[in-house]
Parts: C-alpha cells; structure tokens; sequence
C-alpha cells in the first residue's frame, strides 16, 4: 500500500524525507481496501477515501467520518480558521 523506496528517489533525499526510513510511518487499512490512513509518509497525515463509482456523498462521508475518528484521538490537534 504505501513505501516505496525512498532511498531511490533523489527529489526525496534532497528534501530529507528519507530521512531514517522507515521508521516513524504507518498506515492503516479497512479490511475492504477502501479507506486507507497514512502517517509520517511524504505528507504527515494522509487520508483517503476510495469508492468505485459516482456516489460522492457516501465517500465524502466516510472521509469525513474517518477525520472525525482522527480528531478525536488524545494529542492530536489540527489548525483551523474557524472564520
């Protein structure tokens, strides 16, 4: 699902984000393969949310459904601009 070799990719040495590979990254996946949770990859957080087909609001839904489930963890705070 995710980590390819980061080593491999010059763009991302140069950045740093190879950096100790791999440790500090995760993921999770839903035992149907569609909603996956990245963490300490390229971006910190990334969250996704896949669905074949054109029913937009379920899968906004679940992906909002899934950042509901995130915030709600202790420690983890995110900036907003609630204006």
């Amino acid at each position: 699902v995710m980590f390819k070799d980061m080593a491999a990719d010059p763009y991302l040495n140069t950045a740093g984000i190879s950096n100790d590979w791999p440790y500090g990254r995760g993921c999770w996946q839903s035992e149907d393969k569609m909603r996956i949770i990245w963490f300490g990859e390229e971006d910190q957080l990334r969250i996704m949310c896949m669905k074949k087909g054109s029913d937009l609001l379920e899968v906004f839904t679940n992906l909002n459904e899934m950042l509901e489930t995130v915030e709600s963890i202790d420690g983890v705070d995110f900036a907003k601009d609630d204006t």
